[in-house]
């Protein structure tokens, strides 16, 4: 185990709604996957009670069922994680979960909610959308 870490962070988090399949308990089991994957990309049992596990990693605000065997799970993550840059902030959003079977994430009302916190994003999803002829939408099926 590590020696705990204290941080001072903001406070502010971001969200992504990520689609989930399984019953409740393996969607809820794909949650805090992500939860870590997405943040430490290290094993979770290795970190103790400290700022990184209350702060760093991905948080659960939900989890509700869309319909039979699909659920729609928000993860909050600290906007620190996300280092101020697009590209990190993709890497949080998609990273080493987007490669996983049975998982589609995407962004949704994130300019609205959460625009505010990284300069000139909107900027660069706009750019990205127009060279992929896309919207920055993912779908891992």
């Amino acid at each position: 185990m590590l020696p705990p870490t204290s941080l001072d962070l903001s406070g502010e988090r971001f969200t992504v709604i990520y689609r989930l399949t399984g019953d409740e308990a393996q969607a809820r089991i794909k949650a805090e996957d992500i939860c870590i994957e997405q943040t430490i990309e290290f094993p979770a049992d290795l970190i103790p009670e400290d700022d990184i596990r209350r702060h760093i990693f991905g948080q659960i605000e939900s989890l509700q069922l869309l319909d039979q065997g699909r659920y729609e799970a928000v993860i909050s993550y600290a906007v620190e994680t996300a280092g101020f840059e697009l590209t990190q902030l993709l890497n949080v959003i998609f990273g080493n979960i987007s490669i996983k079977r049975k998982l589609s994430g995407y962004l949704k009302s994130f300019w609205q909610r959460n625009g505010h916190l990284f300069h000139n994003l909107h900027y660069w999803i706009v750019l990205i959308e127009r060279m992929f002829k896309r919207s920055l939408t993912f779908f891992n099926s």
